[in-house]
């Protein structure tokens, strides 16, 4: 066993060679007995497991789950008939609101035929050239 991975196992498992996996850890211990390395490895991961186990975790309050069921229920009414009586506009409102100015935009770009012509006037085009490109011995245009 390398070092590499021997490190991933204390990095997985903790320092203890109690609870690394069986397959792995006769190979180990048999490098931590050969490896100064490895077993600074190994006191360095019992000092990490150490104050990891001395941590407290903030304490949670249990979750009532009947009591969030009631409170989800006794409202249930009150949202659905505010949903029937406001004014809610159904998903497809925006999307085809968008689609329709985008549309319309199109078609007024189109109908005025807005020419939007480079800032140089003196430019040379291409059609200047495309008399004198041949391809092959016959032109193909």
């Amino acid at each position: 066993m390398k070092i590499k991975e021997f490190r991933k196992i204390l990095d997985a498992y903790g320092a203890d060679p109690d609870r690394w996996p069986e397959a792995v850890r006769a190979q180990a211990r048999a490098l931590l007995e050969q490896s100064m390395p490895a077993r600074r490895l190994q006191e360095e991961t019992r000092a990490l497991d150490t104050l990891l186990d001395r941590s407290t975790l903030p304490s949670r309050e249990r979750l009532d789950s009947a009591a969030l069921a009631e409170s989800i229920t006794s409202r249930g009414p009150a949202i659905r008939q505010a949903g029937r009586n406001g004014r809610a506009i159904s998903l497809g409102w925006p999307n085809f609101a968008v689609l329709a100015a985008a549309a319309a935009a199109g078609f007024l770009i189109g109908w005025f035929a807005i020419d939007i012509e480079p800032a140089d006037t003196d430019a040379v085009t291409f059609s200047e050239f495309s008399d004198d490109i041949v391809i092959g011995e016959e032109s193909l245009w």
